[in-house]
Order: C-alpha cells, then structure tokens, then sequence
C-alpha cells in the first residue's frame, strides 16, 4: 500500500464522526455508529431523524446514487443501498476516496445483512438489536466498518515492545517520537498528536509521516486500545 492512500484512509478515518443506517421503506434508522472519541448524543440523532421524516433532507432514490448536504454544522454524504440509505457525517469535505469507501461499506454491509433488512419488519419483528449480534461464520457490522473506515486509527494508542523488531530507520526514529509523547501523555498517544508533533519534528511531509506511522502499528511498536464494547445504541 502507498503512502497516498495511507494518507487518504488516515484522513477519513480522522474525518469520520458518525455512520448511520436507516431503513428506506420505513424511513427508520437501524443502525448508529459514533466513532471513537464521539460521544452518542441523543439530541442530534433525534435532530437528524426529523429532518428525515420532514423532508428537511431528502435522500436519493436511485440505488448506487450518493448525495452531498450539510448538517448542524457537519458535512454528511449518503449513499442509497438495496433497502437502506448509508450515512456518514464528517468534519471536512468528503473526497472521492470517501466516496469509494462509502460505497465498499455499502456492498460489504449488504451482501452480510441483506436478509435481515429485508426481513426486519417481518421475521425479526423491527429488533434493531440483529445488527449488535456476534457472528462465528460472518463479521459484524463494527467489523467492517473499521474495516473499511480504519476507525481505530483514532483510539488512543500504547507503545508495543521493540525488542527483536526489524524496522526502517526512518520509523526508529518516529518511536523515539511516539516514546517521548507518551511520556508526556501518562502511556496515552493520540496518533493526531503524534502526527502534529513529527510534523513540527521532522523534515517529513505528512504522507510520509503518516506512513511511518502505519509502519509502527503493523509492526506492532503502536497498539489500539480498545474501549469496553457498546451494549445499547439509541433506537
């Protein structure tokens, strides 16, 4: 993988602020991702849900169709699937590989829950609560939205162990970074920090950067921590 699209799935990833799926025939939202670091607030969901129902935003019709809007001070972009719109709300503009990746959600989520949107109002009685379901043979759905997303690109982050790691020079050298900010930071690193003070650091564009970061965390140097698992969406 490049550095160019590293540096795009990273962007989005930092972008992303919430996902939500909402049912086409009964207008319904069935699914509600915050990304991490977001808290779930109520208020604006209630606040989108109307807007929908009102009319305020008007979904597209034609499936594969996506459409561009704003809401509440955030950029959203909506991507029309079979039986579901996808939303996704951003903090800056979507990019075309924003819209790429929209629309690999789409297929991926589809082809693994496509019966069950089909069947929710009538096997499944409206249970939102499927899509929270754990699978042996099939991902989950917060699988493949990190999948898609990279959104523990924005968890906080652990340093791993070095020892007997085989790594570029270039990457020693953004540990030492990563080793110095945690310290700072009681063991916690923000990858946005680590970014902003390698950038300030280093002579380094910000692909490269964020290269060497992503070289770190397949090596293992740079950990997620991963917070306790969502029990309850709002519905």
């Amino acid at each position: 993988m490049g550095e160019n699209e590293i540096s795009e799935y990273f962007s989005l990833a930092m972008a992303l602020e919430y996902l939500i799926i909402t049912h086409r025939d009964s207008k319904g939202i069935i699914y509600i991702k915050p990304s991490y670091g977001v808290e779930l607030d109520p208020q604006f969901i209630e606040l989108f849900r109307t807007a929908i129902n009102d009319g305020v935003i008007n979904f597209p019709e034609i499936e594969g169709e996506l459409e561009h809007a704003t809401f509440e001070g955030k950029y959203i972009l909506t991507l029309v699937g079979k039986k579901i719109w996808i939303t996704i709300f951003l903090n800056q503009k979507p990019t075309r590989h924003t819209r790429e990746a929209l629309n690999l959600f789409s297929k991926e989520f589809e082809n693994h829950f496509g019966g069950k949107v089909r069947n929710l109002y009538s096997r499944f009685q409206g249970d939102i609560s499927i899509f929270q379901e754990e699978s042996i043979t099939k991902k989950t759905v917060e699988e493949i939205i990190d999948d898609t997303f990279h959104l523990s690109l924005k968890l906080p982050y652990k340093l791993g162990p070095k020892k007997g790691k085989k790594i570029i020079e270039e990457s020693k050298k953004m540990f030492n970074l990563a080793k110095h900010l945690s310290r700072r930071t009681k063991k916690i690193i923000s990858l946005e920090d680590l970014l902003h003070d390698a950038e300030e650091k280093f002579d380094y564009n910000t692909n490269e950067i964020i290269y060497l970061i992503s070289d770190l965390i397949e090596n293992e140097l740079l950990i997620p921590i991963f917070p306790e698992k969502i029990e309850e969406q709002f519905s």
